[in-house]
C-alpha cells in the first residue's frame, strides 16, 4: 500500500535527487517552486461569504480538474440587492476589485447539502471548510484585476501579504 506523503516531502525528495545532476544552488527554486497560483473571482458579497461567514461551497456552471489552493478575488461586480434586504447578514465591509483570502478547492460535485448551495447551478466546488480546513484570510486585501475563470495570480504578490504555500 501507498503511504500519504506531503508536498513538502516530494519537493525535497526530488531536491535531492536532482542535485548530482547541477550544482547550482539556484536550479531547485527555479524548478520546483510554482511562480503563480490559480485564482477565481467572485461577486460580492458571495466572496468575502466565504471568510466570515464559512460559506463552504462556491456554486458554479462550469467545472474544471484543478484541486488545491485558489485565490478568493471579490469580483467588482456586487449584488447590492442581496446586501440591502432587511435583516440581511452581509453586514461586514466588502472589498470589490480585490484578493481577500486563499481556500483549498477540495472537490466538484454535483450535488451539495450545504446551506450555502444554489439548486440552479450545475456544479457546487467544496472549499475543504467542512472538512476543517481554514480558508486564509489576508489582513490588507490586495488591490487586484480579477478575469473570468480559473486566472493566474503571481504567488510573489501574495507572499508579500503573508501567504505561502502549504
Amino acid at each position: 500500500m501507498f503511504s500519504k506523503v506531503s508536498w513538502p516531502e516530494i519537493n525535497a525528495f526530488c531536491k535531492l535527487s536532482l542535485s548530482k545532476w547541477t550544482s547550482s544552488p539556484e536550479w531547485d527554486k527555479i524548478i520546483f517552486m510554482p511562480k503563480t497560483i490559480k485564482a477565481l473571482s467572485i461577486k460580492e458579497p458571495w466572496a468575502s461569504a466565504i471568510f466570515i461567514l464559512g460559506k463552504d461551497v462556491e456554486n458554479r456552471n462550469w467545472k474544471t480538474d484543478y484541486r488545491g489552493p485558489l485565490v478568493i478575488h471579490a469580483g467588482k461586480s456586487v449584488e447590492w440587492a442581496v446586501i440591502n434586504q432587511p435583516h440581511s447578514e452581509f453586514t461586514y465591509k466588502i472589498y470589490p476589485g480585490h484578493i481577500i483570502g486563499v481556500v483549498n478547492l477540495v472537490d466538484i460535485t454535483f450535488k451539495s447539502n450545504s446551506e450555502w448551495a444554489d439548486e440552479n447551478s450545475s456544479f457546487y466546488w467544496n472549499l475543504g471548510i467542512r472538512f476543517g480546513a481554514r480558508p486564509f484570510k489576508f489582513q490588507k486585501p490586495i488591490p487586484y484585476n480579477g478575469q473570468l475563470g480559473l486566472f493566474n495570480v503571481p504567488l510573489r504578490l501574495l507572499n508579500k501579504a503573508g501567504y505561502h504555500l502549504p
